[in-house]
């Protein structure tokens, strides 16, 4: 079962996943470099993972979601 603990857990992760995102995009070697993709689905991993356990705890959502194309099966967009 999740608890609080788990919640913050996830929350220090999802930042971890976004400082690793940024850091891939700042060393990017241009368009479709795989660590770029690599850190944009383990950013859209943490996101759900996160979200679903502050619902879980308390019952309570992020002011963001993440949008999947209808185009396509698997192609996260995170929209703020």
């Amino acid at each position: 079962m999740t608890n609080a603990q788990d919640v913050r857990e996830l929350l220090a992760h999802l930042t971890e996943a976004l400082e690793a995102h940024l850091d891939a995009v700042e060393g990017s070697t241009g368009e479709n470099d795989p660590g770029v993709a690599a850190a944009f689905d383990d950013v859209h991993d943490a996101f759900l993972a996160y979200e679903e356990a502050l619902y879980d705890v308390h019952d309570e959502v992020v002011p963001m979601s993440i949008v999947e194309d209808e185009g396509e099966e698997e192609d996260p967009l995170t929209e703020l």
